[in-house]
């Protein structure tokens, strides 16, 4: 998908080891007004950069404008933040299970960073298998005194993947519950 009617729209990677692209994907920022930025907190990234918008943060645009527009925490949002639990940029799991540092080494920098940057924090990571991973993640978000939003939850209380649910989804507070 086109990056489109961005004010701004950017893209923090690690250094590429020599000949060969980026391992990791640290934040990736769109901004298409004024107003506070939700972070969102996803599983892991794609190779989507400054340029362009796959499927899934088109998604988390549109959810966010979405309720920029209602009372609540995320209203008058004019852009978002992206982080993820595990850093390493793969779009298969069985890669991110291979990688011999899925997290990255300056992740947690990021989260943290933006974070404190956003007026409030959506997760929608879905089933990570690694539980310590994510208890991690959920002490450093929560040490930011923001709010911890979902598109709702699985049956294990994994917060929701916004790729494949419907437009009017509302954004909901979450609560770890495994």
């Amino acid at each position: 998908m086109k990056a489109a009617n961005y004010t701004e729209s950017s893209a923090v990677f690690s250094a590429p080891p020599r000949g060969a692209r980026s391992l990791y994907r640290y934040e990736l920022r769109r901004r298409w007004a004024e107003g506070p930025m939700a972070l969102w907190i996803g599983a892991n990234p794609s190779h989507a950069g400054a340029e362009g918008d796959d499927h899934t943060l088109g998604r988390i645009v549109h959810f966010t404008m979405q309720a920029a527009d209602k009372p609540g925490a995320l209203a008058g949002c004019g852009g978002i933040l992206l982080g993820n639990a595990l850093a390493f940029i793969s779009t298969d799991p069985v890669g991110l299970l291979l990688a011999p540092d899925p997290v990255g080494p300056e992740n947690d920098v990021y989260l943290a960073k933006m974070a404190k940057e956003a007026v409030a924090i959506v997760v929608c990571w879905g089933q990570i298998p690694d539980r310590r991973r994510v208890s991690e993640v959920v002490s450093l978000l929560q040490r930011s005194d923001k709010p911890l939003l979902c598109l709702g939850t699985g049956s294990k209380g994994a917060p929701l993947h916004p790729a494949r649910l419907a437009n009017d989804t509302a954004i909901v507070p979450w609560r770890r519950t495994s």
